[in-house]
């Protein structure tokens, strides 16, 4: 489970989030043999602002970014909380 900064300690930039969410991912897919997992079985998922950064994920061009495979996620599942 990845980690990622407080928008407030990034001066307010959800880039920086997203960059770090993108690039554990794509670390996970990369290194997933070495600790037992399969690569070709990775699902991604969050809740409220890992909700944004999932959806995030899911319009990622790997390939271009990253040198991975298109779909290198089988699966995601965003789920946002919603007050009024």
């Amino acid at each position: 489970m990845p980690d990622f900064a407080w928008v407030q300690d990034v001066g307010g930039s959800l880039t920086v989030l997203a960059d770090q969410v993108r690039r554990a991912i794509a670390w996970v897919y990369e290194n997933a043999a070495r600790f037992g997992g399969d690569p070709n079985r990775l699902y991604i998922g969050g809740q409220s602002s890992g909700g944004h950064l999932t959806a995030v994920a899911l319009t990622t061009d790997w390939q271009r970014e990253f040198g991975l495979p298109a779909d290198i996620k089988k699966a995601a599942y965003a789920s946002a909380a919603c007050t009024i």
